[in-house]
């Protein structure tokens, strides 16, 4: 009941912390994109999907680890999450079980886009971030990125109990792993 409370609890206070960030961006005149649609984990996947250039495809594996990192990045540079649904450590690595059952039916076999994402929904440095992760995560296969969230310490935290990644643990590691110029480093080179 304890662990319930405290999701709850940092869940409030995310939300807070985003609305008070939505005042500062809107008093001081930035340039960024308002929306009115929340933004849910399956735009986030939609936009992947219709950003896929490769001939393989995106598998459900594959699509989650993506989505995984735009979380982690985005609540590191951005100090609020990206999308409010949750992510747990599962056995091949972070998932989102919402997601992940909207795309169970493909099994292993890449993803067919609805090409349902409005681009108006984002925010410019969102897009921009998107891009970024797509750009730095999106050449690996599924497998590959797998290996390479089993080597992050939130999900290894969180692994053993089959628990949701703590969101504040996500931006407290992923902080180390932006640059000054809020650029993503890869903690190990990938091959």
């Amino acid at each position: 009941m304890k662990k319930q409370e405290e999701n709850t609890a940092n869940e409030a206070l995310y939300a807070i912390r985003c609305a008070v960030r939505e005042l500062r961006f809107g008093a001081s005149g930035s340039n960024m994109v308002r929306t009115s649609k929340v933004i849910g984990v399956k735009d986030v996947a939609e936009y992947f999907l219709s950003r896929d250039e490769e001939d393989d495809g995106i598998t459900n594996m594959k699509l989650q680890k993506l989505v995984y990192y735009a979380q982690a990045f985005h609540l590191a540079i951005f100090d609020n999450p990206l999308f409010s649904e949750k992510i747990e450590a599962w056995i091949h690595g972070p998932v989102c079980p919402e997601l992940y059952f909207e795309y169970k039916r493909y099994g292993s076999m890449p993803i067919e886009s609805e090409h349902n994402v409005s681009l108006d929904m984002f925010r410019k440095n969102q897009i921009s971030l998107l891009d970024e992760v797509n750009e730095v995560f999106g050449q690996y296969s599924a497998g590959k990125l797998r290996n390479m969230t089993h080597e992050d310490e939130p999900w290894k935290e969180m692994q053993a109990e089959t628990g949701i990644i703590k969101k504040g643990r996500m931006m407290e590691f992923y902080k180390n792993r932006i640059d000054s110029n809020n650029r993503i480093i890869l903690s190990t080179p990938c091959t």
